[in-house]
């Protein structure tokens, strides 16, 4: 996005974060968006929403695609399968 949609607050790094669902963010320590990760769960989290964060040691963007190979991997998309069952609602 370009630097005057930021300017006028049109970027949704700084939306408005109230009335979410509840949300898991799993990011690994060698993410380029890491403290992006982190900052969004905080504003959520001050804007009332349920946000856990979960940070993985070692793990770089998209490491869940080689959860066959990587214990990380499934153990990353095992917790959000139980997190998407428990907080589902049919």
């Amino acid at each position: 996005m370009g630097g005057s949609q930021v300017a006028h607050g049109k970027h949704r790094f700084y939306a408005d974060f109230s009335g979410l669902p509840p949300t898991l963010v799993h990011v690994g320590t060698r993410e380029r968006l890491r403290d992006d990760s982190v900052t969004v769960v905080e504003r959520m989290k001050a804007a009332g929403v349920a946000a856990d964060l979960k940070i993985f040691d070692g793990m770089c963007h998209n490491w869940q695609l080689y959860a066959p190979m990587l214990d990380e991997g499934m153990a990353s998309i095992e917790e959000c399968a139980a997190f998407i069952k428990a907080h589902h609602r049919p």
